[in-house]
């Protein structure tokens, strides 16, 4: 595992976290064009999981484990 590697997946499982979390918000709160926003926001979720997936199978680039630096 190259420490590139590690960070591009902590940083991609981070964009997960932060856009769910977005999505919620903007669910929970009136915002203008909220339909959009979270029509949106769950096409970059898909984007980030196949990303994942791809550098995780193809790429061989293990996923984050809590606790392990």
């Amino acid at each position: 595992m190259t420490a590139n590697g590690a960070s591009l997946m902590q940083a991609l499982f981070a964009g997960i976290v932060f856009v769910a979390l977005g999505m919620l918000a903007v669910r929970g709160f009136p915002v203008p064009f909220a339909g959009l926003l979270v029509s949106v926001g769950s096409f970059v979720l898909v984007g980030l999981v196949v990303t994942i997936l791809y550098l995780h199978v193809v790429k061989s680039v293990p996923l984050p484990v809590a606790g392990s630096d």
